[in-house]
């Protein structure tokens, strides 16, 4: 804890988060779970509902970028399987467990603006046209 290594040189209340990708992800849900311990948080390219980005990488229509990179379908492939093994299986309505452990790991579930304005959390989040193609 960079606080109690550094006493009295660290301004508790400008600490930010950044992250990119799945550190993108992890700062949203950082954002959600905690946004009392962030003067703001910087998001790029995340992840921010485990189970609809899973619905979307794990159907092989879902690539509207498919023909143009194909390798950009075998890694979405990939990514639903990942998800799939750490949260129990298939998130779908038969697979009720799974489901929540998507809900308990995903940003959507704790963070909203009435989140963000009562902690005065300064939100920047960025997405890319390309994002989610290679």
């Amino acid at each position: 804890h960079v606080v109690a290594q550094y006493p009295n040189q660290v301004d508790e209340q400008r600490i930010y988060v950044v992250g990119v990708s799945g550190g993108g992800h992890m700062s949203l849900l950082l954002a959600g779970r905690h946004p009392e311990r962030w003067a703001g948080v910087s998001s790029w390219a995340a992840i921010s509902d485990l189970q609809t980005w899973w619905q979307q990488r794990s159907e092989p229509s879902s690539s509207h970028h498919e023909h143009r990179w194909p390798s950009a379908l075998r890694a979405n492939q990939k990514y639903a399987r990942f998800i799939e093994a750490v949260v129990g299986g298939a998130p779908t309505a038969d697979n009720p467990q799974a489901v929540q452990e998507c809900q308990k790991r995903s940003p959507v579930t704790y963070l909203s603006q009435e989140t963000a304005a009562v902690h005065h959390l300064n939100l920047d989040i960025n997405a890319g046209l390309w994002d989610g193609t290679s």
